[in-house]
């Protein structure tokens, strides 16, 4: 039996990434270039005019941030000690508020409480600000207990996975089939050092360690001024924005004087460039301008029109796609939304989170759920497909 490190990350996430795993094209992955740690920090670390820093925290998290597998896969991913760096620059090199945008599933534990360490003292100089920009689980909500609060972005951002977890593989049956016996021996003194997790007891050893590791977890997330009772109500689940306020998990949404402030550069001139351009849908078009409406559909040659068109036929191809999440779209396409408007990605990632716990519930209370359509899209073959922000953006791309 094999363990691999401890980690602190959805568990989601982790299966789907092992899965990725085992069927990796090693010879592409061989080819990829990987960022220097300090490109990385140059990519996650800003200044606002107003004097402000941004902390940009993505991905899977870990001491050497992300490997060729993490790029592949196109997790991305942030390194711990990049986190540190530009914490302490922050604190440096400017005078307001530092940002911690985070959308991340968590990650690996070392390098993990050092660096909630960093993020605490600054919080000691200066308000630290952890934005939920769409996933805050595991090890990225430990960092986040850090800072001087945790707020959310919209409704749909999501909070939790408090526990910490160990995978295994159990060898026996393979090495068996070969005629392969692996015999471990310890000291006397010290059996625990390899325990045999096919037995209760070898199990037990490890649940023993979980548990000392959850204690320091639980101790750090209570600097958000959540209570024990209520972190444990969770059972490591991960719940959304309203139900993280009203437990005190999350202090409130983003108020508009933090919006500008929290967000890179790139992200406020994405805004801006939408805000200007933002098309007026045909249904508008029509009810306020009836002689214009016409005019356009006889011409068909409005910009504004193709554009509008253009948007409607990424909707109705994602549709085809993700027939589940048709009333999602279609609310999207009302508001004038593009498909890969991160509101919109966010809404079908709570999306595929219910259908997971609705799985769940299914598998563990067969009789108490009615049975669902044959043509209903399986939950977990969907949900498998997006545990980040990042994965619901390589989908959207092909469509947009």
């Amino acid at each position: 039996m094999q363990l691999t490190d401890y980690l602190l990350i959805k568990p989601k996430f982790l299966a789907d990434y092992e899965k990725r795993l085992e069927t990796a094209d090693r010879e592409r992955a061989e080819s990829i270039e990987l960022r220097s740690l300090d490109e990385q920090l140059g990519k996650m670390y800003s200044i606002t005019d107003q004097g402000e820093a941004s902390v940009k925290i993505a991905g899977p998290l870990s001491e050497d941030g992300p490997d060729v597998f993490d790029i592949m896969f196109g997790y991305g991913g942030t390194s711990y000690l990049n986190i540190r760096r530009a914490v302490k620059k922050a604190i440096q090199e400017t005078t307001g508020n530092i940002y911690l945008n985070i959308n991340s599933p968590g990650g690996s534990l070392t390098g993990l409480d050092d660096t909630f360490e960093v993020i605490r003292d600054a919080a000691k100089e200066r308000t630290v600000i952890a934005v939920n920009y769409g996933l805050v689980a595991s090890a990225a909500l430990w960092l986040a207990s850090g800072a001087t609060k945790l707020i959310a972005k919209n409704p749909t951002s999501m909070t939790g996975s408090i526990g910490v977890v160990v995978t295994a593989v159990d060898f026996k049956g393979y090495y068996a089939k070969y005629g392969i016996e692996v015999v471990t021996l310890t000291n006397t003194a010290s059996p625990n050092k390899r325990p045999d997790l096919t037995t209760d007891d070898g199990q037990n050893v490890i649940i023993s360690e979980l548990n000392q590791l959850y204690s320091v977890f639980e101790s750090r997330v209570l600097n958000l001024g959540i209570s024990v009772e209520s972190i444990r109500s969770l059972k490591g689940a991960v719940v959304a924005a309203d139900k993280a306020i009203s437990i005190g998990l999350v202090k409130g949404y983003r108020a508009e004087d933090e919006t500008s402030a929290g967000e890179s550069d790139d992200i406020k001139a994405e805004k801006d460039s939408e805000k200007e351009l933002k098309p007026m849908n045909l249904m508008e078009l029509k009810k306020e301008h009836p002689a214009l409406y016409s005019e356009v559909l006889d011409l068909g040659k409005s910009e504004g029109c193709k554009a509008e068109k253009e948007r409607a036929m990424t909707y109705v191809e994602a549709m085809d796609k993700l027939p589940s999440c048709k009333s999602i779209y279609m609310k999207a396409l009302k508001e004038d939304k593009s498909l890969n408007d991160v509101s919109v990605q966010a809404e079908i990632m709570s999306h595929f989170e219910a259908q997971r716990q609705n799985a769940d519930a299914a598998n563990d209370n067969p009789d108490d759920v009615a049975p669902k359509a044959k043509d209903t899209p399986k939950a977990e073959d969907e949900e498998s497909k997006f545990d980040s922000v990042e994965d619901m953006q390589a989908m959207t791309k092909k469509y947009m």
